[in-house]
């Protein structure tokens, strides 16, 4: 194969050539991450790719929250999907946490001076308004946190790390910031039946457990969250309804028990019976 029939395949590939994506955010999605430093040079670039043909529609999908940009793969500007965000950020974070390790350093960002950002990040978000960087360096600076220049983007960008912001709506030219959890909600809980792929495809199954080693037979059937097991569970049929033991390997927060109550509901829909769930946790 020469060179020019290699560029012609990957042009079709990427659908600069041949049929467009229906929408920005499915290009987004089929390239996993798009390199969004600069923002105008990466919304032409899926508008290329798709029917969104103006800058509006780009600009639409982002607002929406179909397109988020976080700093993930290395420490700079992504697009990824709202699908995608969460487990691209695990994937990716150990590596963009070590490229940044001695800036951190410089800035004195240890992790009690971390933790209190966080802490102040989430309090000012928390109601679910956008706010810019500037905005929320001033919240910072309230609280006694020193929030300015490299200082305050490698703050941010650590807390987009870990899940806790990324971006929100666009204000006029401003890029503002949301919590993730509003812009890419975690998965909903899965009820994993005995002998599925998920579970047995493991030799290790530290890669798959939440916490700690199961003891024999906890995870015949696993209960699993955001990908991760944190429990096992066992089902009792009755004539009228159906009752879930799930065995938790430690507490779950809020939305991840909302979640497994909605796995536990759409268990039940499955055998057509009305669900009930009981909890434990080990130790």
């Amino acid at each position: 194969m020469d060179a020019l029939t290699t560029v012609r395949r990957r042009l079709f590939t990427q659908r600069l050539a041949g049929r467009p994506f229906d929408t920005s955010a499915e290009a987004v999605r089929w390239l996993g991450a798009v390199q969004a430093q600069e923002f105008a040079e990466a919304q032409w670039s899926l508008a290329q790719r798709s029917l969104d043909r103006t800058v509006t529609d780009v600009d639409a999908a982002f607002d929406r929250g179909d397109i988020l940009r976080t700093h993930v793969l290395r420490p700079t500007w992504h697009f990824v999907h709202q699908t995608d965000i969460r487990w691209l950020l695990r994937l990716t974070r150990p590596r963009v946490h070590a490229l940044n390790r001695y800036w951190y350093a410089k800035f004195g960002l240890d992790g009690p001076t971390l933790a209190r950002g966080h802490d102040v990040l989430a309090d000012a978000l928390e109601p679910g308004r956008p706010l810019t960087r500037r905005e929320l360096a001033g919240r910072l600076q309230l609280a006694g946190v020193e929030a300015d220049g490299l200082r305050l983007g490698y703050l941010l960008m650590h807390a987009e790390l870990e899940e806790l912001v990324c971006s929100g709506p666009r204000r006029g030219r401003q890029q503002t910031y949301l919590l993730l959890d509003l812009r890419a909600p975690a998965a909903g809980a899965l009820l994993v039946p005995m002998y599925d792929e998920t579970i047995v495809a493991y030799q290790d199954l530290r890669v798959v457990l939440a916490h700690r080693d199961p003891a024999p037979g906890q995870i015949d059937r696993a209960v699993v969250i955001d990908g991760r097991t944190v429990g096992s569970w066992r089902r009792t049929l009755g004539r009228r309804s159906v009752l879930v033991d799930a065995t938790l390997f430690g507490p779950l927060s809020t939305r991840q028990s909302t979640a497994l109550d909605a796995a536990v509901e759409r268990f039940g829909r499955f055998l057509g019976l009305p669900a009930a769930l009981r909890t434990s946790t080990v130790g």
